[in-house]
């Protein structure tokens, strides 16, 4: 425990002269020419100027600034400089308008704010951001078949199509108050489907056999 740590914690304790009395054998030789009275205003005078007031224990508070603003200034100021490939061959793509590209848009703004939160860690912070970040998304954002496919020789204004979608049946996602499926479904080979309710409101036997 350092000084001014030893030093609150008899404060928290003891005031005055007492607090005084305290101090006193530690530091006799030091401090013999005070009265238990003035040690003790000494130590808390000591104590107060060492603890952050004002405008400095505001800002204590606060959580840390991020060092770049905005994603933006992030990847041009600090990824690309650093993060050198070369994308002339067909196995990595990488789109000067990266920010025209919803997907890379939001890896970058994760690989960002992990960046911002991990370089605070003076051990391994910035290994971990490395190995847990940076390599899973880059490797997919430059990868020939990551969001950049088709801007291999420049952006393309034509984007890649959506993946298919179907709407899933009303009550698919329905939840009991419990959290669970309000009504079980069971899979078949082809589709899931619901157990019909018999005219007594149970549970009936599938409408489909499973297929072997």
């Amino acid at each position: 425990m350092d000084l001014i740590a030893a030093l609150a914690e008899l404060a928290a304790r003891y005031r005055g002269a007492e607090l005084g009395r305290r101090l006193r054998t530690p530091l006799a030789s030091e401090l013999s020419q005070l009265d238990d009275s003035e040690l003790g205003d000494l130590a808390e005078s000591l104590l107060a100027k060492a603890q952050p007031s004002g405008p400095a224990a505001a800002h204590a508070d606060r959580p840390p600034q991020p060092y770049y603003p905005t994603v933006q200034q992030f990847v041009q100021s600090w990824l690309l400089p650093i993060y050198r490939r070369s994308v002339r061959g067909p196995d990595k793509v990488w789109c000067p308008r990266w920010w025209e590209h919803g997907e890379a848009i939001s890896r970058l703004d994760a690989l960002w704010r992990a960046w911002e939160t991990l370089r605070l860690d003076p051990g391994t912070g910035l290994s971990v951001w490395w190995r847990d970040h940076a390599d899973h998304h880059l490797t997919i954002l430059l990868g020939a078949d990551g969001p950049f496919r088709g801007c291999e020789d420049g952006h393309s204004a034509r984007p890649l199509e959506q993946l298919p979608h179907q709407p899933p049946p009303a009550g698919t996602f329905q939840r009991d108050e419990r959290g669970l499926p309000a009504e079980p479904i069971h899979a078949s080979l082809h589709q899931p489907y619901p157990l019909s309710a018999s005219a007594d409101g149970r549970n009936a036997s599938p409408r489909t056999t499973l297929q072997r």
